[in-house]
């Protein structure tokens, strides 16, 4: 079941991209070197909400959400990095 973005959840979100050293770290993100178990707690976070939901909050996010998704299947696909 998709649930809503909370305003919590929101003011959480909204902190972290605030911070500029994220664009660096979004940039410089290579998911060769991202482990299979991060990709996973990953998705099973992402997969509370749809890109609707995100988007009806701010176009922006759903542009995070949607990049991320990506990266974890590519994690997932490439086996990601061996722990």
């Amino acid at each position: 079941m998709q649930r809503a973005a909370t305003s919590e959840n929101w003011r959480g979100c909204q902190r972290i991209l605030a911070d500029y050293s994220i664009l660096s770290k979004v940039d410089n993100f290579d998911p060769l070197y991202c482990t299979l178990s991060k990709a996973h707690e990953s998705e099973k976070i992402l997969d509370k909400y749809s890109v609707e939901i995100i988007r009806n909050n701010d176009l922006n996010a759903a542009k995070v959400y949607t990049w991320t998704k990506s990266m974890i299947e590519k994690v997932k696909s490439s086996g990601g990095l061996k722990e």
